[in-house]
């Protein structure tokens, strides 16, 4: 989706670029209110001449930055889209990604939000450009990378989950609300929207216990889980050693345990005991054996994964799949099944070792 308005045309100009960078830094250092254009001459290196030509006046300087900021988003999404399973999955998935972008400068952020919220009628028809072009991003993720074009109730829904959106950001700038319940509240409507009140579904539940799952991997690292937290809480730790993984077996605030990685299966100790009376299952991304599987069946519930012949994103692709069994209340059986069934043909790669007397039909995390 290439920008070629003028304000988009302005951002390929050098000195435009280093106003705007100047502007975003003395934005985050005292608040947009307390930026002066001859500051931002001033940091950027630019005559006050040349910023006033190209812009007149703050909100024109805002509106530059919006649109250096969208050109940033753009390229994020391009480069790393939204996944999920499902549509509901991915359009939470957005607009947590959506929060994440525009509150890692927070000072720039509750001044974007306060300048779009002023009611000042220049301004907001110019911003009524950026509210289109968040709408096609939050449409793609949707669709999931299908070309079509919207249904009119896919319109309405995306433009009202927006306004969701930004009327949860206006509480967040002023205080009433933290980062995560600007996300919570979009996934909230988002559920309310795609099935009605009467049809929530048993998901709708679980989003405040997300699935916690603790990945293990070396410092490369093994592919990447792309699921809103609310759902999947992930916590990453560098690779154990076998006492360390011992330790982590027996911790009893964690569902999943994914090891990404090397691991020497006769180092490991057996008959740990699990905590609580609770299910426990290990996820093997790239490292699966059956000797390491049953190794560890010894003392888990149930071990599932894929060696290095699966191509992570395959791996990436069938976890995700899983865990959202798991988080909907499924058993280790079905939430197996599921996985495999993401994966397609590939699914005989994806395998599973049970711990010998394990009813997988009757175990489930929720």
């Amino acid at each position: 989706m290439a920008d070629d308005t003028p304000a988009g045309a302005l951002l390929r100009d050098e000195r435009t670029r280093r106003i705007l960078d100047a502007a975003v830094q003395l934005a985050e250092a005292g608040g947009f209110a307390a930026v002066r254009l001859r500051d931002v001459a001033q940091t950027s290196g630019v005559a006050l001449g040349t910023v006033y030509k190209r812009f007149r006046s703050k909100e024109d300087l805002l509106l530059g930055v919006l649109t250096e900021e969208l050109h940033e988003l753009r390229a994020q999404i391009g480069e790393a889209p939204v996944r999920g399973p499902t549509p509901l999955l991915r359009v939470i998935g957005f607009f947590a990604f959506l929060t994440d972008f525009l509150c890692r400068r927070p000072n720039l952020a509750r001044a974007v939000v306060r300048s779009a919220a002023s009611g000042e009628q220049a301004l907001s028809e110019r911003l009524a450009r950026f509210h289109a072009k968040l709408f096609e991003l939050s449409f793609a993720a949707w669709q999931g990378g299908a070309h079509r074009a919207p249904t009119a109730g896919e319109s309405v829904m995306l433009s009202a989950l927006q306004q969701v959106w930004f009327s949860a950001l206006c509480g967040w700038a002023g205080s009433l609300y933290d980062h995560d319940e600007v996300v919570r509240q979009v996934a909230a409507a988002a559920r309310l929207m795609t099935h009605g009140v009467v049809h929530m579904p048993a998901e709708a539940v679980v989003f405040a216990a997300p699935l916690r799952v603790v990945r293990v991997a070396d410092r490369s690292g093994v592919g990447t889980i792309a699921l809103p937290r609310e759902l999947v809480a992930i916590e990453l730790v560098a690779a154990a050693t076998c006492d360390g993984l011992a330790a982590l077996l027996v911790r009893d605030d964690v569902d999943v345990l994914q090891l990404a990685g090397p691991v020497d299966a006769g180092a490991l100790p057996t008959g740990l005991a699990a905590p609580s009376g609770r299910p426990r299952i290990v996820v093997l991304h790239g490292c699966f054996s059956v000797a390491l599987a049953e190794r560890l069946a010894a003392s888990v519930d149930v071990v599932l994964g894929a060696g290095p012949e699966l191509a992570a994103a395959l791996m990436d692709r069938a976890a995700e799949a899983l865990y959202v069994a798991l988080v909907r209340g499924a058993s280790l059986q079905e939430a197996h099944a599921e996985a495999r069934a993401a994966i397609g043909e590939h699914a005989h790669h994806f395998e599973l070792k049970a711990r010998d007397g394990a009813e997988l039909r009757a175990l489930s995390l929720r």
